[in-house]
Order: structure tokens, then sequence, then C-alpha cells
């Protein structure tokens, strides 16, 4: 899944709906430390059953300002 917030606020804890239960992890992210941003930690989220979306799961994830980030479901 690729998330883009191209807004200049940080968004915490923002809630996209997932299709499957499981470990979805953050394998880019356009403002991390390799690429002169401020991110030095990628993110890795179990999902929870709560619905959103239209989806039966759903995973809270920080934005950085300005940012493009890309997840896997492992």
């Amino acid at each position: 899944m690729v998330f883009c917030n191209f807004s200049g606020k940080e968004h915490k804890g923002y809630m996209f709906g997932v299709p499957r239960a499981g470990i979805y992890e953050e394998i880019f992210n356009s403002n991390y430390q390799e690429f002169g941003g401020d991110v030095s930690k990628l993110q890795t989220i179990k999902a929870s059953k709560k619905g959103m979306h239209g989806r039966a799961y759903s995973i809270s994830v920080n934005l950085s300002p300005l940012s493009v980030s890309y997840f896997i479901k492992n």
C-alpha cells in the first residue's frame, strides 16, 4: 500500500482500512534519514479487528509531512 501526505502537517495515528489481519511493514518512507529526513525507524504495525473504509481490519500509521510511505503485508 502507498500512503501520501501532501500537507505540511504530520499525522499521527492515521487509520487506514486493510483487507487482512497480520503485520504490515513499512518498506519505504521518503522522509527517512537516508534521504535527508528525520525518520530513523520504519514502522511495523499489527492490524486490528477494527473495521475501516469498508475493510474488516485497520492499521494506525504515522505520516510525516510532505512524505510518501510504502507498506507491505508480511
